[in-house]
């Protein structure tokens, strides 16, 4: 079957009746644009609508298949068009099925994955039930987690790469004189922290490594800890540290190996 002389068979059949695509669309309860690509060639109509669109345009099915008018037309030659064109509608049905298939189990998907996603961003991540006098819980996914723990992730870039300015940037939130909670912590200033870093830098410090342990929501945000591998003096050491998201920035707390290490992750 030949698409595109098929569909220039429909324009002409439909223009020699003063029919717009509007006009054949509306007769066989399509849209206007379903027309205008069969004219152009890119699609077939349905099998279903084959017999409807000869009855319309004058000509019998055979015709609108072969794409062309077909004189002293016997019921073999018409029984072998239509034979021939067999294939193709099925490849077609096949293919429109695939497709509806596959949409549908990627619409299913997506609209799981979303109410999933709106459970966990309500449940601060963490869906906890009894049942049987046990106490049950399943993690899942939170968007304001990930992006928490992604802005703790790019804090930990920052301090491995001696990048100051987004340590600075993202350690210090702009409010942070007004949460008194803040203030009770242990705290060193924004630059004894970056000297005491500078510091590290000169004995050698530096970050060989950080993984993601577990995060968990504590008012304003959730709190992602981390296993840090840095070496300082020639040896590898571990730190766990916890990181916080905090308005625009992040707070950091973690045990302490060395005092100087200690200002570094309590600020």
């Amino acid at each position: 079957m030949d698409n595109k002389k098929i569909g220039l068979f429909i324009a002409a059949l439909r223009k020699d009746k003063n029919m717009t695509q509007k006009d054949l669309a509306d007769k066989l309860y399509v849209s206007d644009k379903a027309v205008s690509k069969w004219e152009r060639g890119l699609s077939m109509p349905d099998i279903g609508l084959i017999e409807k669109l000869a009855d319309f345009l004058d000509v019998n099915v055979s015709e609108i298949l072969k794409g062309e008018k077909i004189e002293d037309m016997t019921k073999k030659d018409s029984d072998e068009i239509v034979k021939e064109s067999i294939p193709f509608f099925q490849r077609d049905y096949f293919n429109k099925k695939i497709i509806k298939i596959t949409l549908g189990i990627t619409i299913t998907l997506l609209l799981g994955y979303f109410i999933i996603l709106s459970i966990g961003e309500a449940t601060y991540g963490s869906l906890s039930w009894k049942l049987f006098d046990g106490q049950y819980s399943i993690d899942l996914p939170s968007y304001s987690a990930k992006k928490d723990r992604k802005k703790a992730e790019r804090f930990l870039e920052a301090l491995q790469n001696y990048d100051y300015n987004t340590i600075k940037k993202i350690l210090k939130p702009n409010d942070i004189s007004m949460n008194t909670q803040v203030l009770m912590k242990e705290q060193v200033s924004m630059d004894d922290y970056i000297a005491n870093l500078e510091e590290l830098k000169q004995q050698g410090f530096l970050i060989t490594g950080y993984k993601f342990r577990r995060s968990y929501f504590q008012d304003p945000g959730y709190i992602c800890e981390f296993d840090i591998k840095f070496v300082i003096n020639n040896f590898e050491r571990t730190i766990t540290a916890q990181i916080q998201s905090y308005g625009k920035g992040v707070l950091v707390d973690g045990s302490s190996i060395g005092s100087d290490i200690g200002k570094i992750f309590k600020y």
